[in-house]
């Protein structure tokens, strides 16, 4: 099981680490490749595989950027990071004292406290205040500490670097395809499901003449940070408990949260479970419903584009 500690202060490893640093945010195929090789490392070298991660982002505090931002919540990036095999996290606190740390000192950390012998990062990595510990700077570090460097290069995917950023980019675009490409996986929010309100809406769509029985209708509510989809329909799955069920998801700008509708049969509840997690699986089209009119005349036809074969 993987630890998680808040500061190096309290990480106690009783043998060397080997390391890598960085946000991490989505956890993407290039974070994963990093991870990889870092976690790789440690196990021939029997060392403690260790990430040193930050929350809030960076982009945030220091202005650059503003929620919605993220790509997963703290605890998601987290089961992530132990799915792939690393045996300690440090989550630390970003603030505006840990952008003006020199390099020097967060060096000092590193080996003092993790007992770093090894340190892979990308190969546009700098740590410490204004970016002065590079590669350069780590490498003459290592020498005088006795700790390698270990520069790894970025995936590619279609030419492009894959990375956060474009991921974002492509979520506010909806391209679903591109994000699928740099995260590997489908892009995935869990939340807690509830009523929508007003009902009486909803009440009207499940009194359709031809809506299936029962019709549920869900409103995911999820952490406010976290960067959604461009509004429109989306073809999705939800799943909670072990149970699977297709859906159909609307963004809609005018909704407080995604709106999830789908169609009960013997193993779903009437009512919403605690939690469950959508994957969003493709784009049906770029815009919502105009209006509730609309949504009772078309939500029938967009469902059965969704269901499984």
């Amino acid at each position: 099981m993987m630890r998680v500690v808040r500061d190096f202060h309290q990480a106690g490893l009783d043998r060397a680490s080997s390391v890598t640093i960085g946000v991490f945010d989505g956890v993407h195929r290039g974070h994963r490749y990093l991870i990889g090789q870092m976690v790789q490392d440690a196990r021939q070298a029997d060392r403690v595989a260790t990430v040193v991660t930050f929350f809030p982002h960076p982009a945030i505090v220091l202005g650059k950027a503003a929620p919605p931002f993220y790509l997963l919540t703290p605890e998601e990036r987290l089961a992530h990071l132990e799915a792939l095999g690393v045996d300690l996290t440090v989550l630390m606190t970003f603030t505006p004292e840990t952008a003006r740390t020199r390099a020097a000192d967060f060096v000092a950390a590193l080996v003092r406290h993790l007992r770093m012998a090894s340190l892979w990062v990308g190969q546009d990595f700098a740590l410490g205040y204004r970016r002065e510990g590079d590669l350069a700077y780590l490498r003459r570090a290592g020498e005088r500490h006795r700790f390698s460097v270990h520069a790894v290069p970025p995936l590619k995917s279609e030419g492009r670097v894959i990375s956060s950023n474009r991921i974002r980019q492509a979520l506010k675009q909806g391209d679903l395809d591109d994000v699928v490409r740099c995260l590997g996986r489908p892009f995935q929010i869990t939340g807690t499901p509830l009523n929508p309100s007003p009902a009486v809406e909803v009440e009207a769509l499940v009194r359709a003449g031809d809506a299936p029985s029962p019709l549920l209708v869900w409103e995911l509510q999820v952490w406010p940070e976290r960067l959604l989809p461009a509004p429109g329909l989306y073809a999705g799955r939800v799943r909670w408990e072990g149970r699977e069920l297709p859906t159909l998801a609307e963004i809609h700008p005018a909704f407080p949260a995604p709106r999830l509708y789908l169609t009960g049969n013997s193993r779903a509840p009437l009512s919403p479970p605690e939690r469950c997690t959508l994957d969003f699986l493709t784009r049906l089209r770029e815009q919502p419903y105009r209006d509730p009119e609309e949504r009772s005349v078309r939500l029938i036809t967009d469902l059965a584009r969704v269901k499984s074969p």
